[in-house]
């Protein structure tokens, strides 16, 4: 017979268990999309494990821009999308992941800056089986005149 100690566990790491236990976990195109949006709203720097891991994308929230900055506010958006792709691809290379949880391209839909304050991205995210996915990412930023 095993002998087990249950005085260790208490009320909340039970009920983090049973929650855990509960929610299904993402795979396929929802997995990628989150691994995705992650690395997209990383700063370089922050990830303890891989520093140089981060699209940066929130680096436009504390930018000011006005609405006739549109074309630079694309550029920076592509730049920032074809960043985030080119380390997923790359840290994809060198482990055994899925065809369903590979990323093949992310087409940006539109990069809308009519709302006041917000910078709002549509992108499609495809994975390897060819199943897609839509990305929405309202960005609030400083709006000047």
């Amino acid at each position: 017979m095993y002998d087990a100690d249950f005085s260790t566990i208490n009320l909340k790491t039970g009920l983090t268990k049973f929650i855990t236990f509960l929610i299904p976990r993402a795979t396929g195109v929802k997995k990628l999309s989150n691994l995705f949006v992650k690395v997209l709203l990383t700063t370089p720097g922050t990830d303890a494990f891989f520093p140089h891991l981060g699209g940066d994308i929130m680096s436009l929230s504390i930018q000011k821009f006005s609405r006739r900055d549109h074309p630079l506010i694309r550029s920076l958006v592509i730049d920032i999308v074809r960043n985030t792709v080119a380390q997923i691809l790359s840290m994809q290379k060198n482990i055994d992941v899925p065809d369903n949880e590979k990323l093949d391209k992310v087409n940006i839909r539109k990069i809308d800056i009519s709302i006041p304050d917000y910078l709002q991205i549509e992108l499609e995210l495809y994975n390897r089986d060819g199943d897609v996915t839509d990305i929405l990412l309202p960005i609030k930023h400083r709006e000047v005149a």
